[in-house]
This record gives structure tokens, sequence and C-alpha cells, in this order.
């Protein structure tokens, strides 16, 4: 991946993020990740089961790794 860009939400994506939370019923944390994307015209990438399914969403599930106790 690229250097992540940061920025704060203006009102349109507040305004996005509140219908898409809405509509998708989605916790509003992952709603703002969703609206920033597709305002960017970007690709989510992530490993939310919530996110999963839903357009312009790239789901990676989790790997479980075994803690360094396991391995003995």
């Amino acid at each position: 991946m690229s250097a992540a860009q940061h920025e704060l939400p203006d009102a349109t994506i507040v305004l996005a993020a509140a219908r898409a939370s809405v509509a998708l019923r989605l916790p509003m944390a992952d709603s703002v990740m969703l609206a920033t994307a597709r305002m960017h015209k970007a690709t989510l990438w992530t490993q939310d089961a919530d996110l999963n399914g839903i357009e312009g969403v790239e789901y990676a599930e989790r790997r479980q790794v075994p803690l360094a106790d396991d391995t003995l």
C-alpha cells in the first residue's frame, strides 16, 4: 500500500456517511470510512466483516496467527 492520506470529514462526507449508516445499517465509523472512499472514487480495503459485500469494498478475511506460546 502507498502512504495514507489524512483528511477531516466535511459536511458532504458526514451527510453521505449518515445516509450510508442508515441504509446499510453500519456503525457511523464504518460509514465515514466508506463515504470518504466513495468521495475519492477509491476502493475501501478492510478486514471488517460488517463491510463485506458492499459495493466499493474489498474484504479480506482475517488470518488466525498463532501466539508465540502456541508454537511450543
